[in-house]
């Protein structure tokens, strides 16, 4: 008989096969055991549901329920499977149960009760963990137990164990800001949907919102401050004290600068908080305002006078644009050069804004409403500015007004009743200058200064003002061609 000799495999390729069949071998058996772990999970599910309608399983949750109430510790009473069941359904039942004494020692006894609980029992802990988070009797005992058992079981494996650190919300709210991802995308990397209503994710949120705002460039625009203009955003709880919106409010306006605010830096703290330029019985300025520092509402104010100043700018720009009349147009960049020269000198310690009702609808197209700052309107076509310097106040109109200069106002003045939401144009011009007077009985008016002709009117202007104890020197308002045209006119070397 002839032998059919082949020759022997390779050690290498016998080591290479070998090493694949256990391998196959292995994955076999990790499918095995998943399935048998998945089907034994499901089992003890049904054995976890069962018996849940019982009287003795409802006599169980009362127990622990009274217990809760008179805030007993727990340990003693979770003594068999059916107290554990009922301890996970009642901790997930009602808010009112968040203090619980679920701590160290209360977890070790249901180890010892069940070494591997089911993976029902684990969901609910998860719930009680996430939604109650900060607000437990033990939150680190919790987050090390479930960071242990979410290992073990398949199901939860998907949960990042970095969760259940003694920071976790913390962790999640810098993990977002390191990746680059916005919140709401972090939750949904992390497969936190579930937990959207939790106290876990409501802190970790708080924190990504607050260390961003904290880290941005100052004065710039950036996504974040959209986020923050929003309700239910700047509403959220931040601590026992402050809602997310007083945070918010304290670390942009100490953060950003005294002048010149960017828009979206402003947008932002008249979304939450609007202008603190009203009645201090205002709802508004309780809410907030009245828990901020009153340098940060000066601050604020000062911000506030810029943009007044501006919208009435743009009011007096576009009239004059679209006037027919020619010397209308030619005095407009005189009399804004003027304005925004005594608010660059930083004379202008506030600003008051009586908008005609064409204006206001020319505002309210284009500027978000939450953004404007608090006017009053005025009857008639002429919009009016009330700016002060001080002890010194100008009233200032967009058409052809005059510009009148006090040296002093009563306290009784128009201009001062935040109060009274709209005036007459003749009642915040001629009105108060034959009303103003100090208590000699003098009036408190200096001047009325019509704009023309150019130049002549700018030094009347001057001259009155220096009247005052505020002192401007005519390069604070003329541009430089215009300086040197006025040196010539009226041949003065200026001093004050």
């Amino acid at each position: 008989m002839k032998l059919d000799l082949k020759p022997l495999a390779k050690p290498a390729i016998l080591a290479k096969s070998m090493s694949n069949n256990r391998q196959s071998i292995d994955r076999q058996i990790k499918a095995s055991i998943d399935t048998f772990t998945e089907l034994t999970e499901r089992a003890n599910h049904l054995n976890e549901n069962a018996g849940t309608g019982s009287d003795a399983f409802k006599e169980a949750i009362k127990t622990i329920q009274q217990a809760i109430k008179q805030d007993q510790e727990l340990v003693s009473l979770i003594d068999s499977r059916l107290m554990v069941r009922a301890l996970a359904f009642t901790l997930i039942k009602e808010k009112t149960y968040k203090k619980a004494k679920v701590g160290q020692a209360l977890l070790e006894k249901i180890d010892e009760i069940r070494q591997v609980p089911s993976s029902l029992f684990v969901r609910y802990m998860l719930l009680f963990y996430f939604n109650h988070y900060d607000e437990l009797y033990d939150t680190q005992s919790l987050a090390q137990w479930l960071k242990e058992k979410t290992f073990v079981i398949k199901e939860f494996r998907h949960l990042d164990p970095k969760l259940f650190k003694a920071n976790g919300a913390k962790w999640l709210a810098e993990e977002s800001i390191r990746s680059k991802r916005e919140f709401h995308n972090q939750i949904k990397h992390l497969n936190l949907k579930n937990y959207q209503s939790g106290r876990f994710l409501f802190v970790a949120q708080n924190i990504y919102y607050i260390e961003q705002l904290k880290e941005i460039k100052v004065n710039q625009p950036h996504d974040l401050l959209r986020e923050l203009q929003k309700p239910d955003v700047f509403n959220a709880r931040y601590d026992t004290n402050s809602l997310l919106g007083h945070e918010v409010l304290r670390i942009l306006i100490q953060r950003a600068p005294d002048n010149d605010i960017d828009d979206s830096w402003r947008n932002v703290v008249m979304a939450i908080a609007g202008d603190p330029r009203v009645p201090k019985t205002d709802k508004r300025y309780q809410t907030w305002w009245s828990q901020i520092d009153r340098s940060l509402i000066q601050k604020v104010i000062g911000w506030l006078s810029g943009f007044d100043l501006r919208l009435f700018l743009e009011a007096l720009e576009n009239f004059s644009q679209n006037s027919s009349d020619e010397q209308l147009q030619r005095m407009f960049p005189a009399r804004k050069q003027f304005l925004q020269g005594l608010l660059d000198k930083k004379c202008v310690t506030g600003v008051r804004l009586y908008l005609t009702p064409k204006f206001t609808l020319y505002l309210q197209k284009h500027y978000q409403k939450e953004h404007l700052p608090k006017f009053s309107t005025v009857d008639g076509d002429t919009s009016i500015i009330y700016v002060q310097l001080g002890k010194t106040h100008l009233i200032e109109g967009s058409h052809s007004c005059r510009l009148w200069i006090y040296r002093g106002l009563s306290q009784d003045a128009l201009v001062f009743n935040n109060n009274n939401r709209s005036a007459s144009y003749s009642a915040l011009t001629s009105g108060m200058g034959s009303h103003m007077k100090d208590a000699k009985g003098e009036k408190l008016l200096i001047d009325t200064v019509v704009h023309h002709p150019h130049l002549t009117w700018q030094n009347k202007a001057i001259a009155a003002i220096n009247q005052t104890d505020v002192k401007i020197h005519p390069r604070d308002v003329l541009t430089e061609a215009d300086y040197q045209d006025y040196k010539r006119k009226f041949d003065i070397d200026y001093e004050y």
